[in-house]
C-alpha cells in the first residue's frame, strides 16, 4: 500500500516539536560550553558534563532495566496487537509485528528511566556522587554507630538517593503493569467483582514483594539517619532515638521482609489469607513501633528525669555542634573588670586614633550621593578593610561605581544601550574613604576621582587604579556585548568621544580585555539568541570579527558556575591592587547530614538547615576581565578535599595565595554570625547547665534608625586582639544576657594573615555587671547635656542617627565610641557631627573623638599623661574656637603679645590632640594656663 501523503506534515511537527522541547536546552548546553573556555576552565566543564551524563545514564539505565523487565512480562501476555484501517466500505486489520510492539516497550521504558533519573539525580546530586567515589576521611568517628563523619556527609545521601529511585521505578513498574493488564483483560472486573489471571497476579505480588523488601532496606539505612535528625535536646539524638527508635526501625524492616514474603507466598498458593496478614502485620508494627512506643517511652522514662537520661546525649551534642561550626578550638579568656581610668584612656590613644568612625550605612549615602557622577552609576555596598598609606596602615571603606540600569531614564533603555553602548555596559572605578577621619563631616577620600588612571603608582600609595573597567560586579545582572569600538577604547585606554568619562592620561600598558565568548559566526549568534530568548542579537547591525558577549557578570553567579559544590556569599569585597579593583568572595562547604549536630538556617544563604559549615575558600574575580581564582583557606575541610579531589586544580592551596590577598584576608561576616548564633547557647561547657539554659546570651539588638531594630552585624576595627598591645584588623560581636542588657562576652576573630580565622570569646568575669549597648544607649540619652541637645537639633527637623556603638576591650576595661551622624534633610549626605565616648557610668559629646576623650578624662576629674585636668580647664573645648588663626607673638614678653600667645598654645594643643598625640597636647595645655593664669594675676610671664 503506498505511504499516507501526510508524513512530510508529521516528520515537520516532530522536528518543530524536538526544537521546541529540546533547542534552548541544547542552546543552553553550547553556549556553556563557549563560556567555560572562554573563562579558562573548560576542564570544569568537561568534568561537570561527563559526571552528569555518566551518573544520570547509570541511574536511567537502572530504572528503565526495571520498568522493561516488568513490560517485557507484560508483553508474554499480550496476544497479536492489530490495526484497523478503513478506506470506503473496505476495512483493512494490520497486525503489527512483534519486534515493533517490543520496540515500543522499550522505549516506554527508556523515557520513564531518564525521567526518574532526572527527578532523583537532577541538581548537584551527580556531583555529590561523584565526590563520594572520592571522598576523604574524616578521621572522627560518631559515638553512636562508630562509623565516620564522611559516612554522613558522602555515603548516606548517595545511598539514601538510590534506594529512594530503587522504589520509585518499582512503583512506577507496577503502575504501567497494572495498567497493561488490564488492557489485555488479565485483571477484569466480572459481576462485581476483581479477577485476576494466575500469570498477572504472581507478577504484580512479585513487584510489591520486591517494593516492600527494597522498603525494608530503606528502613535499616534509615537508622543512620536518627544520628542527624534526631528528636532529643535541640534536635540532636537522644535518649528515645537510641533506645526506641533505633529498635523501631529494626522491627519495621523485618516486618517489610515479612510482609513481602507473605505476598509471594499468597500469589504462590492462591490464597489471600497470608498476603492480608502480612501487610497488617506491617502497618499495625508500623503505628506501634514507629509512634507509640518511641512516645511511651519518651513520657514514661525520659520526661520524669530528662536530665539524667538525655545527658550522655547532650555531651555529644555539645562536642559535635561545636566541633561541625569551627568552635571546637576556640580560645576562651576571661577579663576581669575594671572601670576605665584616665591612664587607661592615655593608653588607648593609638588605638583610638585609628578607630573606624563611620558606619557602612552612612559611608554608602556619602559615596552614593557624592561619588555617583552620573545617575546610572551607584554603589550597592560598602566594605570595611585595611591599606597602607603614608602614615601607617588606616581602616577605609571601599565601594565599587557600578553602572544601575534603573537610574536610566526609561527612554533611553534601549536594547542597543543597554548591551552594547560603552558607557552603558560597564561601571568606573572604585572608592576608597578613610574610615577614622571626617572632613568638613564628610569622608575624607583616598581614591574618588571618576576615572583614576595614572601614569605610576604614587610613592607610598598601593591605590592606584589604572585600569577603572567594572565589567564583573555585584549588580551587573544582563548580558553584553563589546564590538569594535568597545574593544579598541579597552586595549588603547581611551574611550569613545560618547563617554564623558575619559580618562586624561594614558596608562603605560593597556588594560586586559574581558574575558568574553566571541560571536564571530552566525550559529554563535543564533545560540546566544535562543538561550536569552532576545531576537535583537539576530538583527544587531553593530556586530562584527571582534564582536565578543559577556554574560554571567554578577560575580556571585560566575563562583556558582565555576564551584558549584560550594555556598557563596551575596557580599563580595572589592580590593585594589596592581592598579586593577578584584572581587574577594568567601565560598563555604556546608552540610546538613553532621551527626550530633544541631542545626541553623543561613538566610543569607538561602540555607534552611545545616548542621556543618566552614568558611573553606575565597574566589578571586577580575573586575575587568572576569578571570576568576579561587584559594581553599581552610585546608583540612574534607568536603574541599574531596571536591578538590574531583576537579584537579580548581582549588589552589593556601600556600599559593598571593600576598596582596593575604594582606587584605577578611573573615566572613555571615561566618561570624552563624558561630555567634550557635555560642548563644553553645559556650557553655556543663550539659546540666546546658540543659537548664543557664547562662544563656544573645546578640543585642540596633538601634531602629534605619527601620525596624534588627541584630548587631559583625564590625571590623583596627584594635588589639585580647591580650596583646599592637592593633590588628578584627571583626567582632557583643553578648549580652538573655533577657537581661548588662554585657557578658564579646566574640572576635583575627583577619591577618598569620592568625586569620583565630577566635576568641572573652568573658566578662567579675562581680560588677557591665552596661551592655541598649544601657549604654540609655546612659546616652539621659545624660542631661546630651539630651538637651539631640532634643534641639530633632525639634529643628535634623535627621539625627546614632551610629553602631563601639564595644572596645582594652586591658581590663571596656571603652564604648558612638558616632553620632546629621543630615539637614532628607536624602541629605549623612555628616560625622559628634562623636560620644563612655567609661560606662557616664557619657560625654564632642566634635571629635580626641575632645570627647579629653572631656570625659576632665569631668572624672583625672589625670591625662601626667596633666591635672578638671571641668573648668576644658569648658567650651567642644566648641570650635570663633575666627581661630595662626597668629603667633613675636615676643612673650610683652604683655600686649600674650592674647596672640594664647591663641598659638590653644591651636597647638589642638593640632596635638586631632593627632591623638595626648603627651603633646597636655604640655601644651599646661603651658596655656599658665599664660592665662598669669595674665588673670596682672603678673608678667617670665
Amino acid at each position: 500500500m503506498n505511504r499516507p501523503r501526510g508524513w512530510p506534515i508529521l516528520a515537520a511537527a516532530i522536528v518543530g516539536a524536538t526544537l521546541f522541547l529540546f533547542g534552548r536546552s541544547a542552546a543552553t548546553l553550547y553556549t556553556d560550553y563557549l563560556w567555560f573556555g572562554a573563562v579558562g576552565h573548560a576542564d570544569v566543564f568537561r568534568t561537570r558534563l561527563t559526571v552528569t551524563i555518566v551518573v544520570r545514564l547509570a541511574a536511567a539505565v537502572a530504572a528503565a532495566a526495571i520498568i522493561f523487565l516488568n513490560l517485557s512480562l507484560v508483553l508474554r501476555r499480550l496476544g497479536p496487537v492489530r490495526l484497523r484501517r478503513r478506506y470506503g466500505n473496505l476495512e483493512i486489520a494490520e497486525q503489527v509485528p512483534k519486534t515493533l510492539v517490543t520496540f515500543g516497550s522499550l522505549v516506554i521504558s527508556i523515557f520513564g528511566g531518564w525521567w526518574l533519573a532526572m527527578l532523583q539525580f537532577g541538581g548537584g546530586v551527580p556531583l555529590a556522587v561523584r565526590a563520594w567515589t572520592q571522598h576523604v576521611s574524616w578521621g572522627i568517628a560518631d559515638p553512636l554507630f562508630g562509623k565516620d563523619i564522611s559516612f554522613y556527609i558522602f555515603t548516606l545521601p548517595v545511598l539514601l538517593i538510590s534506594v529512594d529511585h530503587v522504589l520509585v521505578a518499582l512503583f512506577w513498574s507496577l503502575v504501567l503493569i497494572g495498567i497493561g493488564y488490564s488492557l489485555v483483560g488479565a485483571v477484569r472486573m466480572q459481576q462485581n467483582r476483581a479477577e485476576i489471571d494466575p500469570f498477572a497476579r504472581n507478577h504484580i505480588a512479585g513487584v510489591v514483594a520486591a517494593f516492600l523488601f527494597v522498603l525494608a532496606i530503606r528502613f535499616i539505612v534509615g537508622r543512620y539517619v536518627l544520628a542527624v535528625d534526631g528528636s532529643g535536646v535541640q534536635g540532636a539524638v537522644g535518649y528515645t532515638d537510641v533506645h526506641a527508635r533505633v529498635l523501631a526501625q529494626w522491627v519495621i524492616a523485618a516486618l517489610a521482609i515479612v510482609a513481602a514474603a507473605s505476598i509471594a507466598w499468597s500469589a504462590h498458593r492462591s490464597v489471600i489469607l497470608p498476603a492480608l496478614l502480612g501487610i497488617g502485620m506491617l502497618v499495625t508494627g508500623g503505628v506501634v513501633f514507629g509512634y507509640a512506643y518511641p512516645a511511651i517511652v519518651q513520657k514514661l522514662k525520659v520526661q520524669p528525669n530528662q536530665l539524667a537520661r538525655e545527658q550522655k546525649f547532650i555531651e555529644w551534642n555539645l562536642e559535635f555542634t561545636q566541633r561541625a561550626f569551627g568552635l571546637a578550638d576556640i580560645a576562651r579568656e576571661h577579663m576581669a573588670y575594671a572601670r576605665a581610668t584616665p591612664a587607661t584612656w592615655s593608653d588607648a590613644g593609638t588605638t583610638l586614633q585609628r578607630l573606624a568612625l563611620w558606619d557602612v550605612d552612612q559611608m554608602l549615602d556619602a559615596f552614593n550621593q557624592v561619588q555617583s557622577f552620573q545617575g546610572y552609576y551607584g554603589f550597592s555596598d560598602v566594605d570595611f578593610d585595611r591599606y597602607a598609606i603614608p602614615g601607617g596602615v588606616q581602616q577605609v571603606g571601599v565601594g565599587v561605581r557600578e553602572f544601575k540600569q534603573d537610574g536610566l531614564p526609561a527612554a533611553s533603555r534601549s536594547w542597543f544601550a543597554l548591551h552594547m553602548r560603552p558607557e552603558f555596559t560597564r561601571g568606573v572605578g572604585a572608592v576608597i574613604a578613610q574610615a577614622n577621619i571626617a572632613v568638613g563631616g564628610a569622608p575624607r577620600y583616598l581614591v574618588g576621582e571618576l576615572n583614576p588612571i595614572r601614569v605610576a603608582p604614587q610613592a607610598g600609595n598601593t591605590m592606584t587604579i589604572l585600569d577603572p573597567s567594572v565589567y564583573y560586579g555585584e549588580l551587573a545582572t544582563d548580558y553584553i556585548v563589546l564590538n569594535r569600538e568597545a574593544a579598541n577604547a579597552i586595549t588603547t585606554g581611551t574611550r569613545p568621544a560618547s563617554d564623558s568619562a575619559a580618562p586624561t592620561q594614558q596608562p603605560p600598558q593597556p588594560p586586559q580585555p574581558p574575558h568574553g565568548v566571541s560571536i564571530a559566526s552566525f550559529v554563535r549568534i543564533l545560540a546566544f539568541a535562543w538561550r536569552f530568548g532576545d531576537h535583537n542579537l539576530l538583527f544587531a547591525s553593530n556586530l562584527d570579527d571582534s564582536s565578543r558577549l559577556l554574560f554571567r557578570r554578577n560575580v556571585r553567579e560566575r563562583a556558582e558556575q565555576i564551584a558549584p559544590f560550594l555556598e557563596w556569599d551575596r557580599d563580595a569585597l572589592p580590593v585594589v591592587v596592581d592598579g586593577r579593583i578584584k572581587w574577594v568572595l568567601d565560598g563555604y562547604s556546608a552540610s546538613g547530614s553532621f551527626p550530633m549536630s544541631s542545626s541553623r538556617s543561613v538566610a543569607s544563604l538561602n540555607l534552611r538547615r545545616v548542621n556543618y559549615m566552614r568558611g573553606s575558600a575565597k574566589a578571586v574575580i577580575d573586575a575587568g576581565t572576569g578571570a576568576i581564582e579561587i584559594y581553599a583557606t581552610d585546608a583540612g575541610d574534607p568536603i574541599v578535599r574531596s571536591y578538590a579531589a574531583v576537579f584537579q586544580g580548581l582549588i589552589r592551596s593556601a600556600s599559593t595565595m598571593p600576598g596582596w590577598l593575604r594582606r587584605h584576608l577578611r573573615y566572613p561576616a555571615t561566618m561570624l554570625t552563624l558561630q555567634a548564633d550557635i555560642l548563644e547557647q553553645y559556650h557553655v561547657q556543663q550539659p546540666n547547665a546546658f540543659f537548664a539554659g543557664q547562662d544563656a546570651w544573645e546578640v543585642p539588638v540596633q538601634g531602629a534608625a534605619r527601620g525596624t531594630p534588627r541584630p548587631n552585624e559583625p564590625i571590623y576595627l583596627l584594635i588589639p586582639s585580647p591580650g596583646d598591645s599592637v592593633s590588628s584588623f578584627m571583626a567582632m560581636l557583643p553578648f549580652t544576657a538573655r533577657a537581661r542588657q548588662n554585657l557578658t562576652a564579646m566574640l572576635m576573630v583575627s583577619n591577618d594573615a598569620d592568625t586569620y580565622g583565630s577566635l576568641t570569646l572573652l568573658h566578662m568575669a567579675g562581680d560588677e555587671l557591665i552596661k551592655g549597648p541598649a544601657q549604654i544607649q540609655s546612659l546616652i540619652e539621659q545624660d542631661p547635656d546630651i539630651s538637651q541637645q539631640l532634643s534641639l537639633w530633632r525639634q529643628r527637623g535634623t535627621a539625627v542617627e546614632l551610629g553602631q556603638l563601639r564595644i572596645i576591650p582594652f586591658g581590663s576595661s571596656i571603652l564604648y565610641v558612638e558616632p553620632l551622624y546629621m543630615a539637614a534633610e532628607e536624602k541629605a549626605i549623612p555628616q560625622l557631627h559628634r562623636v560620644i565616648v563612655s567609661d560606662g557610668e557616664i557619657a560625654v559629646m564632642a566634635e571629635t573623638l580626641e575632645r570627647a576623650v579629653a572631656t570625659l578624662v576632665s569631668r572624672t576629674g583625672g589625670t591625662l599623661n601626667g596633666v591635672v585636668t578638671t571641668p573648668d580647664d576644658l569648658r567650651g573645648f567642644g566648641e570650635p574656637a570663633a575666627n581661630a588663626s595662626p597668629a603667633v607673638a613675636s615676643s612673650p614678653a610683652d604683655r600686649a603679645a600674650w592674647p596672640a600667645e594664647a591663641l598659638r598654645l590653644y591651636d597647638e594643643a589642638e593640632r596635638h590632640l586631632r593627632a591623638g598625640d595626648f603627651a603633646a597636647f597636655g604640655a601644651s595645655w599646661q603651658r596655656l594656663r599658665t599664660v592665662l593664669q598669669q595674665a588673670s594675676e596682672g603678673n608678667r610671664r617670665p
